[in-house]
Formats: structure tokens, sequence, C-alpha cells
């Protein structure tokens, strides 16, 4: 997904395993690096592998929040297209 939106600086280079969410359920993982913080609740991933559902290929973003457990959990794309105003 391209949009219109700042240069961030890198928070943290590590690997992160983001959920990926249908309604109240995961339905599958995918797992990412090059960790950006956009704002105190809204972070960005890019993607190294693919997940299981299909919904995020390798080298794409995925943006991400993280719930009161400590566990990343996707945003879907219409709401961070409307985020960034796109």
């Amino acid at each position: 997904m391209t949009l219109k939106e700042p240069i961030y600086r890198s928070q943290s280079v590590g690997m992160v395993k983001v959920g990926i969410k249908d309604g109240d359920q995961i339905i599958a993982n995918v797992i990412g690096n090059n960790v950006i913080t956009i704002s105190s609740q809204l972070h960005r991933a890019t993607v190294t592998g693919p997940d299981r559902a299909g919904r995020y290929g390798i080298g794409e973003y995925v943006y991400f929040t993280v719930d009161k457990h400590h566990h990343p959990l996707s945003v879907p794309k219409d709401k961070i297209q409307q985020y960034f105003g796109a």
C-alpha cells in the first residue's frame, strides 16, 4: 500500500509477529521487521513473510497496534487510508 506519509525514523530493527484479526478472532500471523513508530499507538513494519490469509505480501507494510496484553494486532487497510487521508 502506498500512502503519502512523512518519513519516520526506525525504532527497532527486530522481528515482530503481527496477528491478523477477522472480527474478534486471529486468523493468521505475519512476520515483519524494521518496525517504525508512527504515533503513540500506531506502528508499521515491513513484511518479510506472507501470511496464510493472503492479505499481505513480502515487501508490503503492515500497520498494527499493541493490545493491553502486549500482542501486536494488524489494523485494516481501509482504516489506515482514512488515517492518512488517502
